[in-house]
């Protein structure tokens, strides 16, 4: 997964790795393991970015046609 920060925009594009009001999946794939990795990135992410406030840019569903 690919987050990016535009230091010009003070923006934070969390791109799959977070999204809006949508649960990231959970699929029948899914372990423990991997839930915990990606809490631990996500905090990580935070305390890397947190103390410069920037305007986060979460993941889109995809629309289904």
């Amino acid at each position: 997964m690919t987050t990016v920060y535009s230091k010009d925009l003070n923006a934070l594009f969390l791109a799959d790795f977070g999204y809006n009001q949508v649960f990231p999946w959970m699929g029948d794939d899914i372990t423990r393991q991997r839930i915990d990795q990606w809490r631990d990135d996500l905090e990580r992410i935070k305390a890397r970015y947190a103390s410069r406030h920037p305007t986060v840019y979460p993941g889109m569903e995809t629309p289904r046609i």
